[in-house]
């Protein structure tokens, strides 16, 4: 799995772990290994939950991480290519 997150004005580079994503607003693509990581890791937690967001494609993805729709994209090597 890769995560592209826009840098946001910090430096920290805080996603490290699937585990990080909770709290954020996530594009995912619909029916994808990904979301199915996602909606796993939301059952799994009693904290904050990752807002799942549906995106069509990638380039989708980065046209909201531009606007800041969502903080994080999540995709495997596939759907990257």
């Amino acid at each position: 799995m890769n995560v592209a997150q826009e840098v946001q004005g910090t430096a920290s580079g805080g996603i490290r772990s699937e585990s990080d994503l909770r709290g954020l607003r996530v594009g995912v693509r619909s029916g994808t290994v990904s979301e199915a990581l996602l909606q796993e890791l939301n059952a799994a937690n009693t904290g904050p939950k990752v807002s799942i967001l549906p995106v069509t494609s990638i380039r989708s993805g980065v046209d909201l991480l531009v606007s800041r729709r969502v903080d994080a994209l999540l995709g495997d090597n596939l759907q990257l290519s």
